[in-house]
């Protein structure tokens, strides 16, 4: 191990004695003192920090693919919907609904007061319909029912 805190992008290696720094772009913050523990609790303490730091950077990279795919879909939408309203008595209301690692994204485009109003259908916004289930409940229920009476 080495005693230059440079040598591995910020952390510290530990070594007796020594503080580990959990945040390499602000020294001074976030420091602790490993002294205490005996190496393998400092090795084992360094190993944790690092899966985490893979943990975020993985994140981080998941994110970034999201944010640039949902970039590109904004732009295809966006083209489209401009072609589309271009055209003379043309209609046009395009809605997209998506979960990312960055979180629920709801977009309506258009030229319509449906896109004008800026609310997504539940349709659009993925959620099923599910009244023709409860109609038909609700007919079963009624001629249950119904038989249950027409028996006594």
């Amino acid at each position: 191990m080495t005693n230059d805190p440079q040598s591995d992008g910020g952390a510290l290696q530990p070594t007796k004695g020594q503080a580990i720094r959990f945040d390499p772009l602000n020294p001074g913050a976030n420091v602790i003192d490993l002294g205490s523990l005996t190496q393998e609790q400092q090795n084992a303490l360094v190993m944790e920090y690092m899966r985490g730091t893979l943990d975020i950077n993985k994140r981080a990279a998941q994110m970034h693919v999201d944010v640039g795919a949902f970039k590109n879909m904004l732009d295809v939408m966006a083209t489209k919907t401009r072609e589309l309203a271009a055209q003379e008595n043309t209609s046009v209301t395009m809605s997209h609904t998506q979960e990312t690692s960055v979180g629920k994204t709801e977009v309506i485009m258009g030229n319509t007061a449906q896109a004008a109003s800026g609310r997504l259908t539940r349709t659009m916004a993925g959620e099923r319909n599910l009244t023709w289930v409860y109609v038909v409940l609700g007919v079963v229920t009624l001629l249950v029912l119904v038989s249950i009476f027409v028996r006594h």
